[in-house]
């Protein structure tokens, strides 16, 4: 469709939207009244020290939870759960006040992300999305670790740089990339496949060589503990977005979520064999990596904030309304999560729909 044909009102429309979002985004300072900016950065913050002074105790829950002296929380448990790996990101920032090291963290990940959007030429306007707020008012690496995911799709040529790229996110929250792999192969991607197991294993050997080799048992002995902590707590369930979750809120065997693992990777194989766009890559391999994933919570959404982006940006597409109502779901609750998981994996699909007819204008076909 030539940009002559873009019917009128859809620009101001797309514009609407985003300022609406951009207006949604600004209200995370309701959550204020609930709890303070950065809550969950101070588990990271607080692992980071306890890295340095008892890394015996580090993945011992209540010590972690005494750290971090929050009155308001009494009576939960709030501890590091991130493999020790991740240490080498956390720990410096640790050495940092608390507030400064929140905001070096929140402004890299806003750094990486515009710096990943801008090479796929993606638009900027990913940070207005409600998600990514949610995001940096929790003090989740969220914006980071999507932005590095998307620069390694970027690299696709050149390995040794996706392959770094791919391996650091591993390294520091390893279930967002489960279904990397299948990616990979599907594109024929050896070496950086390679290369992101290689570079896994140096950062991993780095951290046993800071911190020692018994964290890492003893993180292995605290994912099952973790597990059923998450499993005991109601309100970590209804925030969650996977589908596993759901399933346990509703008092089934959250294991049932596992049968959409078939599905998902070959959603993955299928996107990434036909060398599909970013935006779909991106939703593919890290929205069906959600929807398998036993544990993701609802700020991991601003990991699709990219491809929501990229999508709503294309006015001149027939379907273009269609998009905008799958990002204005997406956007609108972000709060809870799962009709946000739900409406980026849709966009996709809705790209390959036919015969969408616009007011006033002709159907639109496949491939226009």
């Amino acid at each position: 469709m030539r940009a002559a044909q873009i019917p009128v009102g859809r620009r101001t429309s797309q514009a609407a939207i985003l300022v609406a979002f951009a207006l949604a985004s600004l209200m995370v300072v309701r959550l204020l009244a609930q709890q303070p900016a950065g809550l969950d950065f101070v588990c990271f913050w607080v692992g980071g020290q306890a890295a340095f002074t008892a890394p015996e105790r580090l993945y011992d829950f209540q010590y972690i939870t005494q750290l971090q002296d929050l009155p308001f929380v009494a009576g939960t448990l709030r501890p590091y759960i991130n493999p020790p790996s991740a240490l080498l990101l956390f720990a410096p920032l640790s050495r940092l006040p608390l507030w400064g090291a929140y905001a070096s963290l929140m402004l890299a990940g806003v750094a990486v992300a515009l710096a990943a959007a801008a090479r796929a030429r993606g638009p900027w306007q990913l940070l207005l999305l409600p998600p990514v707020a949610f995001s940096i008012f929790c003090g989740q690496p969220t914006l980071l670790l999507g932005g590095l995911i998307l620069l390694g799709l970027t690299f696709r040529d050149r390995p040794l740089v996706a392959g770094l790229l791919f391996a650091v996110v591993a390294t520091i929250k390893p279930q967002v990339l489960l279904l990397l792999p299948v990616a990979l192969a599907a594109q024929g991607q050896w070496r950086t496949i390679l290369v992101t197991g290689v570079g896994g294993l140096v950062i991993c050997a780095a951290s046993a060589l800071v911190f020692g080799l018994e964290v890492w048992t003893d993180w292995l002995a605290a994912l099952p503990r973790f597990r059923k902590m998450v499993a005991d707590d109601p309100g970590l369930l209804n925030a969650a977005i996977a589908p596993y979750a759901k399933l346990a809120v509703l008092g089934l065997n959250g294991a049932f979520a596992y049968l959409l693992a078939p599905v998902a990777a070959w959603g993955v194989w299928t996107v990434f064999r036909r060398e599909a766009s970013w935006p779909d890559q991106l939703i593919a391999v890290l929205g069906g990596g959600l929807l398998v994933s036993p544990y993701a919570m609802n700020y991991e959404l601003a990991l699709l904030a990219p491809a929501v982006a990229a999508y709503l940006a294309r006015i001149q597409d027939g379907r273009w309304p269609l998009y905008a109502l799958a990002a204005t779901v997406y956007a609108i609750d972000a709060a809870f999560g799962a009709l946000s998981l739900a409406a980026a994996l849709a966009l996709p699909l809705l790209s390959s729909v036919k015969g969408v007819r616009l007011s006033g204008g002709r159907p639109i076909l496949a491939g226009e």
